[in-house]
């Protein structure tokens, strides 16, 4: 509930149009892989997601910033199950920034939240055996702690943060964005044997991005 008045106050004020300058509808893919170690386990996580923003962009900076976006998210593109995601941010322009031959874009600074529900696919189990027999397990999980209205299940959800550069250019209506970046994630790990519980640790994983957004203004 508090996620939801938050989020509501601060979109209720930043699209005032006092602040208003241009703004965007898009629509943007990306992919990420998040390299998970921990003391008798090496896992890959890999994943893509769509993504639908709406994002302002202001005249004049407001305390240094340059404007902000709201979308949202939805990774297991094939398949139909949850893994739906907020996301909002601020961003900073450094105008005319890169020049590609005759072409100058601006290079902009993302700072992000996602907000959601993870599915079933960050979590990973591989059993153990002694002589042919199972004795226990390695658990490698993205850990979640946040409560997501609507769910009977307490800490389904996940906050997580993006850093993030692109490249901005809008051709006539029509606006690019190719962005590299990386997720800070927390992932955790136990190991079990003879249902007894051996050790746990969790820790921060920084999970590379990248991905390409194409807009139009209005």
């Amino acid at each position: 509930m508090r996620l939801r008045i938050f989020f509501t106050l601060i979109f209720l004020f930043l699209s005032s149009p006092l602040l208003a300058s241009d703004n965007y509808f898009s629509i943007g893919l990306d992919s990420s892989v998040a390299r998970v170690n921990f003391l008798n386990s090496k896992q890959t996580f890999e994943w893509s997601g769509a993504q639908i923003d709406f994002t302002q962009e202001w005249d004049k900076d407001k305390i240094f910033l340059s404007g902000w976006s709201f979308g949202i998210r939805k990774q297991s593109l094939h398949k139909f199950e949850r893994e739906l995601y907020l996301v909002a941010g601020f961003f900073k322009d450094f105008d005319d920034f890169i020049a590609t031959g005759n072409l100058k874009w601006d290079m902009r600074v993302w700072g992000q939240a996602v907000y959601g529900i993870p599915s079933y696919k960050f979590s990973r189990v591989t059993e153990k055996y002694v002589k042919d027999n199972f004795i226990g397990y390695y658990r490698t999980f993205l850990v979640t702690q946040f409560d997501v209205p609507g769910q009977r299940v307490g800490r389904a959800g996940v906050l997580y943060p993006i850093i993030s550069i692109s490249a901005e250019r809008n051709f006539g209506i029509i606006n690019f964005e190719p962005m590299l970046g990386f997720r800070i994630l927390r992932f955790g790990f136990v190991e079990s044997e003879d249902s007894a519980l051996l050790y746990s640790e969790n820790k921060l994983v920084v999970a590379p991005t990248y991905g390409l957004k194409i807009g139009v203004k209005f």
